[in-house]
């Protein structure tokens, strides 16, 4: 597919420069829920629409080049009945994931959800989030919520948050260490008071902000609340 998909256009981060963009997929998921359970998983080059990646206890997965919330004509809000809930989705511990230049967009709720456990050498590099959290208000395009222990080398690089409902990332009870790195925050926020970069009750932490883009937020670039670490 000759078809280009994403933001080409906005500066992402401090230190490089755009995102080059996404070849449209030529194989589609639509529709279901799917789960992974398993080590050396690779999911790469595909779309998924109105369906739902869930997690279960895994190490070393791949998501490359991967088209989610969208149809692979334009990287567009499909309308509420295809829309997906959530697009990954983690209810157990995570050794090893790597999700990189990929689409996220116009879930119902979140785009990427790590929900409580403990992970390790969580990579988020080279995406785009556009327009998440479109039946909600309080889930952000990534979220990392209850989570006990973050290790290893765990980092959001090189991504672009942009027009989402709520905020681009939220750490939220959340222990450990992880570095949001050279991305860009631009107009999230559309339909609440949250802003770039949520951080709130979070304990026994140390997170890393660094050469990042903050700007037209509707709420704070940075929220800071009941924070407990560094």
């Amino acid at each position: 597919n000759n078809v280009v998909l994403g933001n080409t256009t906005t500066q992402v981060g401090r230190i490089t420069g755009t995102l080059p963009g996404l070849n449209a997929p030529e194989y589609e998921i639509v529709g279901g829920a799917f789960t992974i359970n398993s080590a050396n998983f690779v999911m790469q080059s595909m779309g998924v629409l109105r369906g739902q990646i869930n997690i279960n206890p895994s190490t070393n997965i791949l998501f490359n080049n991967m088209l989610f919330g969208s149809f692979a004509s334009g990287f567009t809000d499909p309308g509420n009945a295809n829309r997906s809930t959530y697009h990954i989705f983690t209810s157990s511990n995570i050794a090893g994931m790597t999700i990189q230049n990929s689409l996220f967009g116009f879930s119902k709720l979140g785009g990427v959800f790590l929900n409580n456990y403990s992970h390790s050498d969580i990579k988020i590099l080279d995406n785009e989030f556009r327009s998440n959290g479109l039946n909600s208000v309080v889930d952000e395009s990534v979220s990392l919520a209850g989570v006990t222990s973050m290790t290893g080398d765990s980092r959001v690089d090189h991504s672009l948050f942009i027009n989402n409902v709520s905020s681009g990332i939220q750490f939220y009870t959340f222990g450990g260490s992880f570095q949001v790195l050279n991305s860009s925050f631009i107009s999230n926020g559309t339909g609440s008071n949250a802003g770039g970069i949520n951080l709130h009750k979070n304990t026994n932490n140390l997170i890393t902000i660094k050469d990042n883009i903050i700007q037209n937020n509707t709420g704070p670039g940075i929220y800071v609340a009941g924070l407990r670490g560094s």
